[in-house]
């Protein structure tokens, strides 16, 4: 059933992607890693569940954390506290960020039981922020007073991946449920509990060209802010494998986000915003789960672009960004044109195309898979921000000081 905002031709595609992948080994585990932010060392813990609920519904067009059987409940929680004091060593200890792949205050993935626990081993380490990550409809006055209870003074932060405040993009794009005014309820209630709640915006959703996903991604940004967001992260995507975007990739209808455009779209926000606004995952260190594909420019000038990314993350100061968006290099012509918006072309027509190509790659039946009216309804619904993509383009790259020819500084 095509009800309001699903998508059952994209939850079946990722259905069948998913089918053929191996399950996650039994017993609890948990990954770490480490780097250097502005407030000091930021340490994040994944720990294993089951694996996110909406995984096994074929929702998320990018995402494949895996599944497996759920681990013991007493393993989880003895892993993953000894991960949290593994994080005592490192000084100073700006972000400590432990959390499932999916929702942490999700029952059905953490049982209640290591919540507590959990959030009892993160207060016996000192940092200066706390941070989980939580989808925003399970960011209740209930859930936000247990978390209380545990951390009652410190610092919390809860991540909600948002990925796009536009219906259309998350229906017929990202495949991913939830309504944007579920968000600005989560900042509310966070506030009234003395907790930020972040928005994860994606950068490169599937179906959507470089320019599309930059508009998409920067409108996303300014509503959150607008909602109340303590503060934005932008993830521009990678083509992980058994998603969506890893079959795109290979049909030659989808590529990773180009640095250039991280550089762009963090430029393009007022001054005030951008200080606030963090970037992540922008590297490929997807460590047991690698991508077919990650951000990049063109090889050549990557590792200098990943370093001015580095510094910029760690100081905020936006000379870095200038200094990658006024690179030398070839590729940034090429970047340039791939920017380039064919006014010919009708989106929605376009992605109904896309979708075509997806159906065959798994062996569905297009025609069948998306009835007539559906496609009518996806065509004529598509959003006036990227309607009017040419002027939101043009608008960005205005605010970001940043021409067809040299950077202006």
């Amino acid at each position: 059933m095509w009800a309001t905002g699903k998508n059952p031709f994209l939850s079946r595609v990722m259905a069948v992607r998913r089918k053929g992948r191996a399950p996650m080994p039994r017993g609890a585990s948990v990954r770490t890693t480490i780097s250097d932010i502005a407030i000091g060392k930021f340490v994040q813990i994944w720990f294993q569940t089951a694996g996110c609920v909406w995984d096994r519904m074929g929702q998320c067009t990018m995402c494949d954390y895996g599944a497996g059987p759920a681990p013991n409940v007493n393993e989880m929680i003895s892993v993953v506290k000894q991960a949290i004091e593994n994080a005592r060593r490192e000084e100073p200890l700006g972000v400590l960020y432990v959390s499932p792949s999916g929702s942490f205050l999700d029952a059905r993935e953490v049982p209640p039981r290591a919540q507590v626990e959990i959030l009892r081993a993160m207060k016996a380490v000192d940092a200066a922020e706390y941070v989980f990550e939580s989808r925003p409809e399970l960011i209740t006055p209930d859930s936000l007073r247990m978390v209380r209870n545990e951390l009652d003074s410190e610092r919390v932060v809860i991540e909600t991946g948002i990925e796009s405040d536009c219906d259309w993009v998350l229906r017929y794009c990202h495949n991913k449920p939830g309504m944007p005014e579920e968000f600005a309820n989560a900042v509310q209630v966070g506030a009234a509990y003395g907790i930020d709640v972040v928005a994860n915006v994606a950068l490169g959703a599937a179906f959507l060209r470089e320019a599309e996903a930059m508009i998409d991604a920067r409108r996303t940004i300014l509503n959150a802010y607008r909602q109340g967001a303590e503060a934005v992260i932008l993830f521009p995507l990678h083509a992980k494998q058994n998603t969506l975007l890893a079959d795109l990739l290979s049909l030659g209808v989808y590529r990773p986000p180009w640095l250039y455009s991280i550089a762009v779209l963090l430029l393009s926000l007022p001054t005030s915003l951008r200080r606030k606004t963090e970037i992540s995952w922008y590297r490929d260190n997807s460590g047991s789960l690698p991508a077919h594909a990650s951000p990049r420019n063109c090889g050549t000038c990557d590792v200098e672009a990943f370093l001015l990314l580095d510094a910029y993350r760690s100081t905020h100061d936006p000379a870095h960004l200038r200094a990658m968006v006024s690179s030398t290099c070839e590729c940034r012509s090429t970047w340039l044109q791939d920017l380039t918006i064919n006014s010919g072309e009708t989106i929605g027509h376009r992605l109904l195309r896309d979708y075509e190509i997806a159906a065959a790659e798994v062996g569905l039946a297009f025609d069948v898979e998306v009835p007539p009216m559906v496609r009518q309804q996806l065509v004529d619904s598509v959003p006036g921000h990227l309607l009017g993509r040419e002027q939101g383009l043009k608008s960005m790259l205005d605010a970001a000081s940043i021409g067809t020819g040299p950077v202006h500084t």
